[in-house]
């Protein structure tokens, strides 16, 4: 298997673009047609497949015995865009506050005091770190969706343990993580039918598992791997079908039915893709290094909208201006924060091993 994952670019800005599609549905119409289906969730959740695949992907190729490497290259590809959104709220929010009372992502009254706070700004600088929303979390969020980041990064955490602990025993970093997947999975259904541990990123566990067996089904298939993908997607499709029939924040009924069967259908569209093998093409690395900064910049659009009256009275105007600001920023945060930190990665990654061909990094 090539040692590169590129192929993936398109699909994930797909992915993101769905979850763009979905929360400026409320700039356009008052009751978002597809809201019960909950797309965007399903694209995120998707994302947690990839990163499940690519990151084993990376460390089998790149890092097996560099799990320091690793870390560093996952803050170098979740942090700078990251802090460069936050950093653009920071700046715009002044200037909308001087004519707009501040309205939230859900179209909710906020106070404009406490999101003016260094301690708010000090609290979204730290939103990507996990476990932070339940010891400090924001008064007032730049980002809502970072919380899946924040699972991203938990991810990280575990695979790098799950490295560094196969190479104090001298084994392989598959033959670890398989028994962490298996433990991974565990926990998942324990929580999904019990609630027992109260910690809800346990429920989307099955997702990342689900990806990393999928990468070495297609590197070398065993039984064991796939059995493990098999468990994976009935987890995949408890977390779905178990969810709250009404959303918890917006209050809308959901489908879960049709939500687990868009599910299943879009992680065979990657199977399928990932079967295939890499694709290099230009526009798929652009997808690639777009997907990341549209899945976060979108959030700055949505909320001046909301501001600005948007959710008083949406209309195709309203949703074009964020659509066009969401291209503009997203270009931007490609060319400044995107391609050079990429090879500041590709740097790290062959330090050890000649090897620069750039991986194809998970992206939301």
């Amino acid at each position: 298997m090539s040692a590169s994952v590129n192929g993936f670019g398109a699909f994930r800005l797909v992915l993101a673009a769905s979850v763009l599609w979905m929360h400026f549905e409320k700039l356009r119409v008052e009751q978002a047609t597809l809201e019960a289906f909950e797309i965007g969730t399903i694209a995120v959740c998707v994302f947690f497949a990839i990163s499940g695949y690519v990151i084993s992907n990376a460390i089998d190729v790149h890092y097996a015995r560099r799990p320091g490497a690793f870390m560093l290259n996952r803050i170098n590809r979740i942090a700078p865009a990251y802090l460069a959104v936050v950093i653009i709220a920071l700046l715009i929010l002044p200037v909308l506050l001087s004519t707009y009372s501040l309205v939230d992502h859900s179209g909710n009254q906020a106070s404009s005091v406490a999101a003016l706070s260094l301690a708010n700004a000090a609290k979204n600088f730290m939103a990507v770190v996990p476990l932070t929303n339940k010891i400090a979390p924001p008064e007032f969020i730049f980002v809502p969706f970072v919380w899946a980041v924040r699972t991203e990064v938990m991810f990280y955490v575990v695979a790098c343990l799950i490295c560094l602990l196969a190479m104090l025993i001298r084994s392989s970093y598959g033959r670890v993580g398989f028994v962490f997947g298996v433990l991974a999975l565990v926990a998942a259904y324990v929580e999904i039918a019990t609630g027992l541990f109260g910690f809800p990123t346990f429920r989307v566990a099955p997702f990342f598992v689900l990806g990393a067996a999928l990468y070495y089904i297609v590197k070398a298939p065993n039984l064991g791997n796939v059995g493990l993908a098999i468990a994976a997607v009935v987890g995949v499709v408890l977390e779905t079908l178990t969810r709250s029939p009404q959303h918890e924040v917006l209050g809308f009924d959901r489908n879960l039915s049709g939500q687990a069967m868009l599910l299943i259908a879009t992680l065979i569209v990657f199977f399928l893709l990932a079967k295939r093998g890499p694709m290099r093409s230009r526009w798929d690395t652009l997808g690639g290094q777009l997907s990341y900064p549209v899945y976060l910049a979108h959030s700055i659009p949505l909320f001046v909208c909301l501001t600005m009256g948007a959710n008083v009275a949406p209309s195709i105007w309203w949703w074009l201006a964020a659509v066009l600001a969401t291209a503009v920023l997203s270009f931007t945060l490609v060319w400044t924060i995107e391609r050079p930190f990429a090879r500041l990665r590709a740097t790290i990654r062959s330090s050890s091993n000649g090897d620069k061909t750039i991986v194809g990094a998970p992206a939301f």
